[in-house]
């Protein structure tokens, strides 16, 4: 949180601070009330920090948006270039901010985002030891089970993940990260501002699908972490690098496994599916064999683990 307080205005920063509870994400919208996610809920936010009614919130200017868009970017829109146009900046630390504007086209392509109208700034948090229950669940002896977590946006998959590669890599488990936005591991000249262990290599805003390759030619893993596996080309490559013996542990978007077979998300190679009911409280680890058994899925298993 610490970075994102540095980019805000000192009225927005102030009122962010005193905001009680567990904020996940910040929304900035020009000429409309400061709005966060607190404890999983949408709140208005006063002045003072305390929750109210947008009438009587505080309200994010055009100068807001402007200048946090500019400090996120670290005043230099230019290095930013590639990650705007995909609609999003990594910030240090890991946080993600989300761009809303108007796209500029060149030759039927995205080329740009001009005139953003608005800022979705995801909280990035290190938890160690959340993953410490889910460990034996994926984990025999040096063998790693190829895992999915699956759940709505916001649950924690990426936090959990990230623990997950330190507990691997602290049992010297070599663990390569494909961390297409620079989101698991927030590297930041070559270096992490997480607790990975030793035994991680971090292929930082790789594409997934290229990341893959690449790690199964120079890098030796026994384990590769991806966030957010949807693409035919990611899942392509993972089925080169199940031929060469590698496990796997990825997250994706989807409400339970039935979910996952309409967004077309394969996933036949899974040994352990972990679904989260709820920020941070895993619902159900099934093995591939049942599957099928999705209907209980919101059953909560380990409580609170975030």
């Amino acid at each position: 949180m610490r970075e994102i307080l540095q980019i805000m205005p000192s009225r927005l920063k102030n009122s962010i601070q005193n905001c009680k509870g567990q904020i996940s994400d910040i929304r900035l919208k020009r000429g409309c009330p400061l709005l966060v996610t607190v404890n999983s809920a949408r709140e208005f936010l006063s002045p003072s920090g305390a929750f109210t009614e947008p009438e009587n919130a505080i309200y994010v200017y055009d100068e807001d948006v402007d200048n946090v868009f500019s400090a996120a970017c670290e005043h230099s829109v230019y290095t930013y270039e590639d990650e705007i146009r995909n609609g999003f900046i990594t910030m240090r630390g890991g946080h993600r901010v989300g761009l809303a504007g108007t796209c500029v086209l060149k030759s039927g392509t995205i080329s740009s985002l001009k005139d953003i109208s608005s800022l979705n700034i995801r909280v990035c948090r290190e938890v160690i030891g959340c993953s410490q229950k889910i460990i034996p669940e994926i984990l025999y002896g040096r063998s790693v089970k190829n895992t999915m977590i699956i759940s709505p946006p916001g649950y924690g998959k990426t936090t959990i993940l990230r623990d997950i590669t330190r507990n691997l890599s602290l049992k010297k488990i070599n663990v390569c990260v494909i961390d297409e936005r620079a989101e698991i591991c927030a590297m930041n000249n070559g270096i992490s501002p997480y607790s990975l262990g030793y035994c991680v290599d971090v292929l930082s805003c790789f594409p997934k699908s290229e990341g893959v390759l690449r790690a199964l030619r120079t890098l030796a893993p026994e384990v590769i972490i991806m966030d957010e596996i949807s693409s035919s080309a990611e899942m392509e490559s993972i089925k080169t690098a199940l031929n060469s013996g590698i496990s796997f542990i990825v997250t994706a978007h989807a409400k339970n496994i039935e979910d996952l077979d309409k967004r077309g998300i394969y996933h036949d190679f899974v040994e352990k599916f972990i679904s989260l009911s709820g920020i941070g409280e895993v619902g159900k680890v099934l093995n591939n064999e049942n599957r099928s058994n999705y209907s209980n899925m919101d059953d909560v298993l380990f409580h609170r683990i975030l």
